[in-house]
């Protein structure tokens, strides 16, 4: 018995767009998905890190650096757009380059909106932790809120995919062509604008009232980020092969922790450094 997650889960996604740029005035503009997490006090953006990196998502625009970023979305039930104002970043990554996860430290950062910008957030407690993904079976359902292509258009809502899940949780998914991390593959149909959806183990079981003993339930948790499907073998099939994957919340916590290192160094009056390695696994990211 799986159990669905509320209406509000859906507006968690939010509606990225990150502008690229050259020194030569050529430009590239990158959508995807975003959501954010609250640990403590602090607020974070997570998303999968080739939307913060033109070269990352493809090599063919090395060069080209992030200009500017846009969010949209369900602010306090009002459509907002906002305006990255803030000069300064501190952006987090995972320790494994090839994990595609970013996370941007939100907290005091300024946005340009027409509107309270009061966000859908999740709790850091919502991570699926190693205990949590040894809960978590094949087959089990997932729900991926986010803004494919073809977003719901009227009043530019967010919309939910469900999937199954594909791999072992407990292991790390790797196809032909990926190198190591730790990924979770599903039956899902993730496409272009998808990247950066969180990526949800819906509740399972029966939970047991007063009294009553017994019985199973596992609850709701955050995954991973989803980032991208895999295309038929053939190579003149450019399909979608039907399973799509994310990163573990594992490597969230990794790229929150760093944005946090990355905060306070900033707060202390240092630049830090942020290294955005040109990385590609052979797979379409989303």
């Amino acid at each position: 018995m799986f159990h669905s997650p509320k209406k509000s889960v859906l507006y968690c996604a939010y509606r990225l767009e990150v502008a690229h740029s050259t020194a030569t005035g050529s430009t590239k503009l990158i959508q995807g998905t975003a959501f954010y997490v609250k640990k403590n006090s602090d607020l974070f953006l997570v998303t999968n890190r080739h939307n913060l990196d033109a070269p990352m998502k493809d090599p063919k625009y090395a060069g080209y650096k992030p200009s500017g970023l846009k969010l949209s979305g369900y602010f306090n039930g009002q459509y907002l757009t906002a305006e990255l104002a803030s000069p300064e970043l501190a952006i987090g990554f995972p320790d494994n380059d090839d994990e595609d996860v970013a996370a941007i430290q939100v907290t005091n950062v300024r946005f340009k909106a027409e509107g309270s910008m009061v966000v859908t957030q999740l709790d850091y407690d919502l991570l699926a932790d190693a205990d949590m993904l040894a809960k978590i079976d094949v087959c089990d359902l997932v729900a991926l809120p986010g803004y494919p292509e073809f977003y719901d258009r009227n009043g530019n809502r967010p919309i939910m995919r469900m999937g199954t899940i594909a791999s072992d949780p407990e292991s790390d998914y790797c196809d032909l062509g990926m190198r190591p991390a730790r990924r979770i593959a599903y039956e899902a149909f993730s496409s272009a604008g998808s990247s950066g959806s969180p990526v949800f183990a819906l509740a399972k079981g029966m939970r047991t009232g007063a009294g009553l003993s017994g019985g199973y339930f596992r609850d709701f948790c955050l995954l991973g980020v989803n980032a991208g499907h895999l295309r038929g073998r053939d190579d003149m099939d450019s399909s979608h092969a039907g399973i799509s994957y994310c990163f573990k919340s594992t490597c969230i916590a990794e790229a929150i922790k760093d944005a946090e290192h990355g905060a306070r160094q900033i707060s202390e009056g240092n630049n830090p450094s942020i290294s955005l390695a040109l990385t590609r696994e052979k797979s379409s990211i989303d």
